[in-house]
């Protein structure tokens, strides 16, 4: 059975991530569509950004702290937090959030270039995700 340790330098990132996406959470727009706001929120770039420049393995852990710390009660989601925000539609988009930054990071560990190109392609199949 193979232990995975993390460094020093690592949980650093994955932590620095975490803070990024919280803070991302709260700088958004409103948009009253119909009968439901709509919020469109830096969170999603953050996350990205976590499985791009820290891989899959990574940014999938910082995505998933950040929805536990968010589940525990602290309100860091764009509408508050706590285990009732497991009840509300926009759940999906958060856990959507994890997947991306596997998606991305996985994409970006397999594909070996950093050119802007293979960013863009990492980029938009996690935005598919």
């Amino acid at each position: 059975m193979k232990k995975c340790k993390l460094t020093t330098y690592e949980l650093a990132y994955c932590a620095m991530f975490v803070a990024l996406i919280a803070v991302g959470a709260f700088i958004k727009i409103m948009l009253p569509i119909g009968p439901f706001a709509v919020t469109f929120s830096l969170q999603f770039l953050f996350a990205l950004l976590a499985g791009l420049i820290l891989g899959s393995r990574l940014g999938l852990l910082s995505v998933a702290v950040y929805l536990i710390t968010g589940l525990i009660g602290v309100p860091i989601f764009a509408h508050g937090g706590g285990p009732a925000y497991l009840l509300k539609p926009t759940f999906g988009f958060l856990i959507g959030f994890a997947m991306a930054a596997f998606v991305a990071g996985f994409v970006m560990e397999h594909i070996k270039a950093d050119d802007f190109r293979s960013f863009l392609l990492a980029a938009f199949l996690g935005e598919i995700i």
